[in-house]
């Protein structure tokens, strides 16, 4: 997809989220389910006004906030890749939000959703998105596997976040089917965690690795 096509797709998923709380309000019980415990138990409500609206309203919130961002962070890099991974990032993010919201709403009309397992797959599946956006972010302070060894050398920048694509493509697949697959949701945690912190601390290994053979 072009990126002026993703930016188009946010707008769109933005707009079917308003078309849904349009639609579905009137219809709404009083109070919705809006929070679930690690079995996937409803523990928390809210007034359908603050359930419903806050979808939309998040998700427009989502799009200034990237917006902002690549208009501060892609000062004076290349556009032509910064951009369009951005796009892809907030593509990713939204689609997330979009997904979580849907069992939101489907909770609030009584439709059992298995939320721990539901929601472990649109991580799998934000986590494989954006894992494979991160090579087109260059060095900056706001977006990206910000460490000090990654902010100090664009070397250390590319060699993290190249390995980043991997481990979080290869863990958002791995949760997303495990989730699937009924795994408990502390083991679906250390992996998502896993495949971002693994780069991070790679960061330093690689930061050692060039300062070594400067030495050398």
């Amino acid at each position: 997809m072009k990126a002026g096509g993703r930016g188009l797709a946010c707008l769109a998923l933005i707009g079917v989220s308003i078309a849904a709380v349009a639609l579905l309000y009137p219809t709404m019980p009083p109070t919705v389910p809006i929070h679930w415990n690690a079995r996937g138990e409803i523990d928390g409500f809210a007034p359908k006004a603050a359930g419903a609206f806050f979808l939309p309203v998040i998700m427009v919130v989502t799009h200034l906030i990237f917006l902002l961002i690549t208009r501060v962070a892609g000062g004076g890099q290349d556009a032509g890749k910064f951009r369009p991974a951005m796009e892809t990032m907030e593509l990713a993010a939204q689609g997330f939000l979009l997904w979580t919201g849907a069992a939101v709403f489907m909770a609030a009309f009584r439709i059992n959703v298995p939320m721990p397992k539901w929601i472990f797959c649109g991580v799998g599946a934000l986590l494989a998105v954006l894992g494979s956006s991160l090579p087109g972010i260059r060095r900056n302070g706001l977006v990206g596997i910000r460490t000090p060894w990654t902010l100090q050398s664009d070397e250390v920048w590319r060699k993290t976040h190249e390995l980043a694509r991997l481990t979080m493509l290869a863990g958002g697949t791995v949760v997303f089917l495990a989730a699937l697959g009924g795994m408990g949701f502390g083991l679906l945690m250390v992996l998502v965690l896993a495949s971002v912190l693994i780069p991070a601390v790679w960061s330093y290994i690689f930061s050692q690795k060039i300062t070594d053979k400067a030495g050398n």
